[in-house]
């Protein structure tokens, strides 16, 4: 079982680092592993991007943007 654990170890560094836990789900087994995206997931996060983006103003300065955007 080396090698599914050494597969788990690197999917879980790359879905990690692009923070995609949410939006992917993992099939790990022996040599291989597969994956499907949560399409559901994606579509409600970009609709939300999407709102916080129309409320922001981009007149100003970088700081303001910024602020707004949190």
């Amino acid at each position: 079982m080396r090698n599914a654990n050494r597969i788990s170890y690197h999917a879980g560094n790359v879905i990690g680092r692009w923070k995609m836990e949410k939006h992917v789900e993992l099939t790990i087994e022996e040599k291989r592993f597969r994956y499907t995206c949560d399409e559901a997931s994606i579509a409600h996060e970009a609709a939300l991007e999407d709102m916080v983006a129309d409320r922001i103003s981009l007149q100003g300065s970088a700081e303001k943007i910024v602020c707004q955007y949190k």
